[in-house]
């Protein structure tokens, strides 16, 4: 049997790609962060294009297998909350906004640049439900990493994310 693809979902700072690497190699898994994998958006950057790409990225990512950090916005989208239901066990890496927030604001990552508190608050509150309507688990992510990684772990072995009999 294929082991079915892991894909964490959640919003930005809730540990999708440190608590997700650790997981990643703890159980010997590929893993692959499709946030990397876009170009980063910016004024004059056709959105449309980046989105495109993120869909087809997700979709290849399913079939590579393994655990795949989404980007935090793959969710708006219908078709790719279709591919996370169908093609991947999705864990949603879920904290209070702010937990998330104080991790964004030290984290530099490229959402606390551009916008103020307020907005990421409205956006966090957008996208939440579409996280929970692809979510099959939800995790707490305002544990320390290593306790979260644990969580990812246990949740790749209950799903059949993992091929038992390649492990010794």
């Amino acid at each position: 049997m294929i082991p079915k693809a892991m894909a964490l979902i959640g919003f930005a700072g809730s540990g999708k790609t440190a608590a997700g690497l650790m997981a990643a190699r703890e159980l010997g898994l590929p893993f692959t962060d499709l946030t990397e994998e876009l170009p980063p958006i910016m004024d004059g950057t056709d959105v449309g294009a980046v989105t495109a790409l993120a869909t087809l990225q997700l979709s290849r990512a399913a079939a590579g297998g393994g655990i795949v950090a989404a980007n935090d916005s793959v969710v708006m989208m219908p078709r790719n909350r279709r591919i996370l239901r169908e093609s991947f066990y999705c864990v949603l890496l879920d904290a209070p906004f702010e937990v998330l927030y104080s991790r964004l604001s030290v984290s530099g990552k490229p959402l606390s640049y551009n916008l103020s508190m307020t907005e990421l608050l409205k956006l966090y509150e957008l996208r939440r439900p579409q996280y929970l309507e692809c979510a099959d688990r939800v995790l707490d992510a305002s544990l320390p990493m290593e306790e979260l990684a644990s969580g990812i772990v246990e949740a790749a072995f209950e799903a059949g994310c993992v091929d038992l009999s390649l492990l010794v």
